[in-house]
Parts: structure tokens; C-alpha cells; sequence
């Protein structure tokens, strides 16, 4: 499909059917163009009059194979001409919205919903939708894809790039999150959020001096309990991998006395847990 429309992305950007289509016709010829891949019949009539996919079928502009319908081979010139004008925020919406249907999360339909939210202006939607995307990506090397497409329509926002570098992070992709963060703190008046989650990478890159410089610097910055014992647990998995056995242990526990959620408060007691066990405190381990 993706190699699909990198062939079509080359054809003419105008087609004289562009003009002929009745405006029902024109706006499902459009949704279906923005969705960029098949959809249900169901779906493809709950988006127009019955009519106007018939006309469509009828020009040849549109498939309907196996139940499936899809922009043909002869519709793509139009199609891409569709794609190249400006953003139809009412045909985004309806393509984005129709992306989500079925029974499975698809993550390339998820994606492309993402990346129609991000067109219309809607940077917090599209990044759901990638969230979702990139959980359901069923190997490395198509989450590091859709990982790239969140950051292309980023758009340089600071809270959209750092979502997509806390997933990043959370996959694996630490580079990154590293390469996707350095703008950002360096920003005058950057967040303790950022510095944070520059100091994770660095640590999962296992350049722990830096990352200490990054998360003290998140430390210094927190301005809530939480955001302390977040960059305090940080800390505690830097000193534990540093062989700084009783500093790991006195962070990890403030991280879990300060804490205000559960998952800051499991990661100090984690790191916590794993100090006692090099420290062959077996009993203390188990409580």
C-alpha cells in the first residue's frame, strides 16, 4: 500500500475528472483519497449516498473488490491531486474517523488517522492515535516507522515531540528520543519533563554521567512532589547501574515515599528491590 502511493504521489498533479464529479461524489472521492487504503463497503456507504460510489465505480475512479473498496489505479492521478490541495479539514475528519473502524487495531490505519488529525490541527488526537499505532505495531522495525511519521507531524510543537519520545523510550528507540529531545531542552525555560525524559534515553543509551546531569537538572526543576520522585527514581536507576549501591537505595526510597502515582511509586520500590538483591539482603527483598 505505502510503496502504492509513493508511485502515485509521482503521477500528474491535476485530472480533468477532478472538475466533472458531482460535489456528493467529489467529497467521498475525497475521504476515500485522504484515507489512503481500503475500506469496507459498509464503511465507504456511511460515508456518502449510495450514488455517488456508484459514480465513482462507474468512472473507474473507485474498486470495490471483495467487498473492499478502494481508489483504482485509475482514480490515483485524482486522487493525489486531492491530497496536494489544501487541507479539507471536513474530508480529514471523516477519513480519520472511518480509519478507526473494525474489529483489530490496525496500526497503519491508526497512523494515517494520526497523521490526519496532526493536518487538521489537531496535535493531541494525532497523538493518541499514534500512541495506539505504535503499541499495536507488531515488530521493531514497523513501530521505528510509525515512531518516524508521529515526529514528521509533530510539527516542532514541544508537548507533541515529547510524547512521541516517551513512546519512543517505552519501545526501545532511546536514539530517538535522544535526537527528538536535544532541541527541546535546549529551549530556553525547558521543563522538567523534558530534561526527565533526556536523562531516561541517555540511561537507557547507557551514558550515565550525562544522564545525571539531565535528571539532576529535572530534579532541580520539579516544581510538584510527583515530578521529584519521578526524576528521584530516575536518579535511583543510574546509581544502581553505576555499581552506587547505597546512594540507588536512599533515592529509590524517596522516589517512593514522594510519589503520588503508582507507577512512580513501583519504580522506586523496583530499583529499590534490585539493590537489596545485589546487596544479597534476600529477606529485605521479599518484603
Amino acid at each position: 500500500l505505502e510503496a502504492w502511493w509513493a508511485s502515485a504521489r509521482s503521477a500528474p498533479s491535476r485530472s480533468p475528472e477532478l472538475d466533472s464529479l458531482s460535489s456528493d461524489a467529489r467529497s467521498l472521492f475525497s475521504i476515500l483519497a485522504a484515507m489512503g487504503q481500503p475500506c469496507s463497503l459498509a464503511v465507504a456507504e456511511e460515508l456518502g449516498p449510495t450514488r455517488a460510489l456508484e459514480d465513482l465505480v462507474a468512472r473507474g475512479l473507485v474498486s470495490t473488490d471483495d467487498g473492499l473498496v478502494s481508489v483504482s489505479a485509475v482514480g490515483a492521478p485524482l486522487a493525489v491531486a486531492l491530497r496536494r490541495a489544501p487541507t479539507d479539514r471536513d474530508a480529514c475528519d471523516a477519513a480519520a474517523a472511518a480509519l478507526q473502524h473494525g474489529p483489530d487495531e490496525d496500526p497503519w490505519a491508526l497512523a494515517r488517522a494520526g497523521e490526519l488529525r496532526a493536518a487538521s490541527g489537531d496535535l493531541d488526537a494525532a497523538s493518541n492515535l499514534f500512541e495506539r499505532a505504535c503499541r499495536a505495531a507488531r515488530d521493531v522495525a514497523a513501530a521505528r516507522e510509525l515512531l518516524e511519521r508521529w515526529y514528521a507531524c509533530t510539527g516542532g510543537q514541544s508537548e507533541a515531540i515529547l510524547r512521541a519520545a516517551a513512546c519512543a523510550v517505552a519501545l526501545g528507540e532511546a536514539g530517538l528520543a535522544r535526537d527528538w529531545c536535544e532541541p527541546v531542552v535546549q529551549r530556553r525555560g525547558s521543563s522538567a519533563a523534558a530534561t526527565l525524559l533526556m536523562g531516561r534515553a541517555l540511561t537507557q543509551l547507557g551514558d550515565l554521567p550525562t544522564a545525571r546531569v539531565w535528571l539532576k537538572q529535572a530534579h532541580d526543576k520539579a516544581d510538584t512532589g510527583e515530578a521529584r520522585a519521578r526524576a528521584a527514581a530516575a536518579l535511583a536507576e543510574v546509581a544502581y547501574l553505576a555499581g552506587k549501591l547505597d546512594e540507588a537505595a536512599d533515592l529509590a526510597k524517596k522516589a517512593a515515599i514522594g510519589a503520588e502515582t503508582a507507577s512512580t511509586r513501583l519504580a522506586g520500590r523496583n530499583t529499590r528491590g534490585k539493590v537489596l538483591l545485589a546487596q544479597a539482603k534476600w529477606d529485605e527483598a521479599d518484603e
